[in-house]
């Protein structure tokens, strides 16, 4: 449940966000739906063998070769198998790590649309007595954010109470992943 918290909550608006600041310049995994003469034109699968970020890998090259991006509105859905939890750390952690190695300035703007690590930040330069408010309040707000787009997300309404503990590891993930090295995956 923690790992379709961090997909819904933190993956997915973060992928809307990074579309809207900076435009459609990248693909995503199983969403990736190209054409065979642009997948020609692009150099083919072959050459993403060696590449951690195989589908920002073919994105960019497909925009190389000429061709534009598009995304469709729709939604994909997506089911998560139960995993061990060591298999879904590793996982998160890869899959930001790739993110971090091929779009850092899309990676450092995940800090703040997540925001818990500015709030602590900013709850270490007050002081405990005013700090605490920010990061509750931080929560509260995104519990209220989350609440009113769970719908849309895919959140259930019990899983909000691991909300904060899915704000924590994403924050314990992104600090890892400045450390981690991108790597295809096994």
């Amino acid at each position: 449940r923690i790992d379709a918290l961090l997909t819904n909550t933190r993956f997915l608006p973060s992928t809307c966000l990074a579309i809207r600041a900076e435009g459609l310049h990248f693909a995503l995994g199983a969403t990736i739906a190209v054409r065979r003469d642009a997948l020609e034109s692009a150099g083919g699968l072959s050459r993403l063998l060696d590449e951690p970020a195989d589908d920002h890998a073919l994105a960019r090259n497909v925009e190389q070769a000429g061709y534009r991006l598009a995304w469709v509105p729709r939604l994909v859905e997506h089911h998560l198998a139960d995993e061990p939890a060591g298999r879904v750390l590793r996982r998160q952690l890869r899959w930001l790590a790739v993110i971090r190695r091929a779009r850092p300035l899309g990676y450092l703007g995940l800090m703040l649309a997540h925001g818990l690590l500015p709030a602590l930040w900013l709850a270490g330069l007050v002081g405990f007595d005013h700090g605490r408010w920010i990061v509750g309040g931080w929560w509260g707000v995104q519990m209220w954010l989350v609440w009113r787009s769970r719908a849309i997300l895919g959140v259930q309404a019990q899983d909000l109470a691991l909300l904060p503990v899915a704000d924590v590891l994403a924050a314990l993930l992104y600090v890892a992943a400045w450390f981690s090295r991108a790597r295809p995956p096994d």
